[in-house]
């Protein structure tokens, strides 16, 4: 939960919106599946893995990749 917020928060100063919308619906995701005793459907598994690889994905682009993309 804490990466995800450091991530919405960080790409929100620099005006990435999308990629803050994405990081807050992941904080949103792991705040409600992260109780003890919540269960979790694979369709969730699904959107958690998908959800974390492309924020990996970016993560490894450069500022003016990132700009291109979201223009």
């Amino acid at each position: 939960i804490r990466a995800a917020h450091s991530i919405k928060g960080a790409s929100g100063i620099v005006g990435f919106l999308s990629i803050q919308k994405l990081a807050e619906q992941l904080e949103i995701f792991l705040r409600i599946f992260g109780g003890a005793r919540s269960v979790i459907t694979q369709e969730a598994l699904e959107i958690l893995e998908k959800s974390t690889t492309l924020l990996e994905k970016i993560s490894q682009l450069s500022i003016l990749q990132i700009h291109t993309i979201l223009r």
